[in-house]
């Protein structure tokens, strides 16, 4: 499975080209999207750490041979799944 992988890079400018109040603007803007790309890297570093606790407790289960733990922690895994494509579907619709 391919998937495009989107990322908007910050956007640069010339600073001996602005004025000192478009200097201080231009700081505010990248000081706040700054911030905003880093309450984002901690958001995707929890769900990393989400998924890879899921894959090892499934690792674990399989080296125990706990087939029937493992199938319905696959089944756990798929109705959320589920779950959020019809919540992402729903989002779209409206």
């Amino acid at each position: 499975m391919s998937e495009v992988i989107v990322h908007a890079c910050s956007t640069l400018c010339n600073p001996d080209l602005l004025t000192d109040q478009q200097v201080r603007e231009e700081l505010k803007r990248a000081t706040t999207e700054l911030f905003n790309k880093d309450l984002q890297i901690i958001e995707l570093k929890q769900y990393a750490r989400q998924l890879d606790n899921i894959l090892v407790k499934l690792a674990q289960l399989q080296i125990a041979g706990n087939l029937s733990d493992v199938h319905s922690e696959l089944q756990r895994l798929a109705a959320h799944y589920q779950q959020q494509k019809a919540a992402q579907s729903a989002r779209q619709v409206h």
